[in-house]
């Protein structure tokens, strides 16, 4: 079964890759040290079914991640924020996730800061990983 911890590091290196600069953690930070910043988080893992196979019984788990993505105004505001959310949305595309939103959040402050939420789930496996 895949773990979180090879979760973000994927997505952590696909943004990488194309936003070397990018400020990628998995820990809440209430003051983020530089834009453009990624925050990438399991949010749920719950047991969904169990099967009975001719081996042994099988449980399946529903994963869902969310992605926080900050940017600033100076570099180009929710145009810029819905970019990094390509290579995010690619990266767990590749792992099998499926997108279950993508918003923006209202800034209820003009801080210059822009922000933009999304999720993702992925039925997990013990012996196999099957999406729903």
């Amino acid at each position: 079964m895949m773990t979180r911890n090879e979760i973000f590091t994927n997505v952590r290196a696909a943004v990488l890759a194309v936003y070397p600069s990018a400020y990628i953690t998995a820990a809440y930070e209430p003051v983020l040290p530089r834009f453009p910043a990624v925050f990438v988080r399991e949010i749920g893992s719950v047991r969904t079914q169990r099967y009975i196979t001719l081996a042994f019984d099988d449980e399946q788990r529903r994963s869902t991640f969310e992605v926080q993505i900050f940017v600033n105004k100076a570099d180009g505001g929710m145009t810029y924020a819905y970019e990094i959310a390509e290579v995010v949305e690619g990266a767990f595309n590749d792992m099998y996730f499926i997108e279950d939103m993508k918003q923006p959040v209202d800034n209820l402050i003009d801080d210059g800061v822009y922000r933009l939420t999304m999720r993702f789930h992925r039925q997990l496996a013990n012996n196999r990983e099957t999406t729903t």
